[in-house]
């Protein structure tokens, strides 16, 4: 995907780590869309995902040439929602993506560099 620019959609991008002892699902989700519908789907994100820890907004900003699309991510456990039991069609309703590049790095800012770049990578 280097040096390609991709395509600006109002989305979900997700990925997850799961290990199984313990159970721990390691969630990273970017929300691209307008502020007010961000704040949205990230309540329903978060109530469906129940019970949840370490909730963080990690990194976000504006989508650039998108008239006012915004990103943000976030990162939370959910020990008790995997992968396949996510409720994707109760939190919205528009593209969702699963995005193998949502992983932490070594470096402790990998992931929020990662998701940066990728957003400044976004064309309208």
């Amino acid at each position: 995907m280097a040096g390609k620019q991709l395509k600006t959609h109002r989305q979900i991008r997700w990925n997850v780590n799961s290990t199984p002892n313990p159970q721990a699902h390691n969630w990273s989700v970017v929300i691209i869309n307008d502020p007010r519908t961000m704040r949205k789907i990230q309540q329903r994100l978060v109530e469906k995902a129940q019970p949840i820890d370490e909730l963080s907004v990690r990194t976000n900003g504006s989508v650039p040439k998108s008239h006012g699309l915004q990103y943000k991510l976030i990162t939370f456990n959910a020990p008790y929602m995997g992968p396949t039991q996510m409720p994707w069609g109760d939190i919205y309703q528009g593209p969702i993506k699963k995005d193998e590049g949502l992983y932490e790095r070594e470096r402790s800012d990998g992931l929020e560099i990662y998701v940066d770049t990728q957003m400044q990578r976004l064309v309208a």
